[in-house]
């Protein structure tokens, strides 16, 4: 479990140490609203919001930050802490 706060920073430093195919889901405590990003191939990052709204979106690794900034608060708007897992390690 992330500090809210803290989540951007600590999840923006596991991102740049992915494998192509591995990836970092941030989830609500009960687990109903996720935020999933994955390490394409060819270096981009596809990130696939499940919750509020579904969407998916393929973006180079310098757009990631504002991107994650707006999905965090639209998806945890009133969560303190967010659970981390790492898929595909």
């Amino acid at each position: 479990m992330l500090d809210k706060n803290a989540a951007l920073a600590t999840v923006l430093a596991r991102c740049r140490k992915l494998d192509p195919g591995q990836a970092i889901e941030l989830l609500t405590w009960k687990k109903d609203r996720s935020v999933r990003i994955i390490r394409l191939e060819d270096g981009r990052l596809r990130v696939e919001e499940r919750g509020f709204e579904r969407q998916d979106f393929v973006v180079q690794a310098d757009k990631l930050k504002k991107l994650l900034r707006t999905l965090i608060k639209r998806e945890f708007p009133r969560s303190h802490k967010i659970r981390m897992t790492i898929h595909g390690a």
